[in-house]
């Protein structure tokens, strides 16, 4: 998976608006797993 997210340096998770991403993140163990997931509740709120 191509992601347009920096998993590394954090940038763009906080606007994060793809579950299956998120999951895919969770499952790889992602340590910034924590902001994606408010970005993503952020996005669908």
């Amino acid at each position: 998976m191509n992601s347009k997210y920096d998993w590394e340096t954090g940038d763009e998770l906080i606007r994060l608006d793809d579950p299956a991403e998120v999951g895919a993140a969770f499952e790889r163990g992602e340590p910034l797993i924590g902001t994606a997931v408010i970005g993503l509740v952020a996005e669908l709120w």
